[in-house]
């Protein structure tokens, strides 16, 4: 199996940023040959998105509310300028390593996390706001009932 490194500006938008990925997905293309490693680097001012434009980010979503896509999206961007940034400033081989590794590994983490905070019952949640604007609905609610069963008892009608 043959080592590659593709270093180039893989995730920016631009002509060499489209070229670094044609690169990378031609030689992925034969994973039984090569053994394939990126290191992206930034190409001038060009942004640092890929594919992760509102327009592409969340595809086949189409019959779902875009709100969510539309934050996700933003999300996204954030955390990726924050990686890269981060990467960005490492100049040790070492410590670029480190960070890729215990990125992928903070990230598997959270995800466990993630996963494992998914529960089928929702705890009950509640504040003081809440239980007091709950107890003055139940409150006019009883009045209105009352004042319904004396029309009723009035008018000679039973409510059952």
């Amino acid at each position: 199996m043959i080592k590659v490194l593709i270093k180039g500006p893989a995730l920016s938008r631009s002509g060499y940023g489209e070229h670094t990925r044609y690169m990378f997905r031609s030689l992925s293309s034969r994973p039984d040959l090569f053994d394939i490693y990126v290191e992206p680097t930034n190409w001038g001012q060009s942004s640092w998105t890929l594919d992760s434009s509102e327009e592409t980010f969340g595809v086949g979503l189409d019959d779902q509310n875009e709100t969510g896509r539309n934050f996700a999206a933003e999300t996204f961007k954030a955390i990726e300028k924050q990686i890269v940034d981060a990467y960005d400033m490492l100049a040790d081989d070492e410590d670029k390593k480190l960070f890729y590794d215990y990125l992928l590994t903070n990230m598997m983490l959270y995800f466990d996390k993630f996963e494992d905070e998914l529960t089928a019952e929702l705890p009950d949640i509640s504040t003081p706001e809440y239980e007091q604007e709950k107890e003055q609905d139940d409150t006019e609610a009883e009045v209105e009932g009352g004042e319904e069963e004396e029309e009723a008892a009035a008018e000679g009608e039973d409510l059952i």
